[in-house]
């Protein structure tokens, strides 16, 4: 494996371990620090999961939407040629 693609895993590593509470992160704000981090703009993918529950008094459905993961996406090159790579990160 490159070692910049190593020292760029790390540095996410260490970035995400540094959030106290990853559900609350702000999109642009943590975009903005990954770029000022990878010397690139990353893509970033916020996955969700989607939970009912039922209330047994009144019978409605409430729907609770949590964060699942995060995915980054950037890029590393090799012999000259970029690629994709990306980290996901569970909650």
């Amino acid at each position: 494996m490159d070692s910049l693609l190593i020292y760029k895993e790390q540095l996410l590593n260490n970035y995400i371990s540094s959030i106290e509470n990853l559900s609350e992160v702000n999109y642009n704000q943590m975009k903005s620090e990954l770029r000022n981090i990878l010397g690139e703009e990353p893509a970033i993918r916020i996955n969700y999961k989607q939970e009912s529950t039922l209330n047994e008094k009144n019978g409605e459905t409430i729907q609770i939407e949590k964060m699942d993961s995060i995915t980054i996406i950037y890029t590393h090159e090799v012999d000259g040629k970029i690629y994709p790579t990306s980290k996901e990160f569970l909650l």
